[in-house]
């Protein structure tokens, strides 16, 4: 189901996976980590556990790719990766006293067309 191209990009090519993060999507309240699990063990026939599995799997795998500055393109759905923020300049929000922020790697995701399309559509 996975597929590790130079090292530093993941590509998700079972559609069917996409099509249950899409579906799942377009429902309209916050789902948290266990109302997932659940939607992808019914919307996929799996068991729960599968589903943790498969969930946890999947978060993981996305997780290992970033800490290596990997990028993890999902076709339709969107781009994980990582970018470096440089140091700035700041101010303590207590003192106003100026500091320096150091530099740090953030995580970035980048919505696919087809999932802005999707979204888009269902506002009419």
């Amino acid at each position: 189901m996975l597929s590790l191209i130079n090292s530093r990009q993941l590509i998700f090519y079972d559609a069917k996976i996409m099509v249950l993060f899409i579906i799942i999507l377009k429902d309209k309240h916050t789902m948290n980590k266990k109302e997932l699990i659940n939607a992808i063990a019914e919307k996929a026939s799996m068991t729960i556990e599968q589903a943790e599995a498969a969930l946890s799997a999947t978060f993981n795998t996305i997780q290992q790719v970033m800490v290596a500055q990997g990028n993890v393109a999902i076709t339709g759905f969107g781009n994980f990766t990582t970018k470096l923020r440089a140091k700035r300049a700041g101010r303590n929000p207590k003192t106003g006293e100026a500091i320096t922020i150091p530099e740090a790697l953030v995580p970035i995701f980048k919505a696919g067309t087809q999932l802005k399309e999707l979204i888009n559509s269902t506002k009419e």
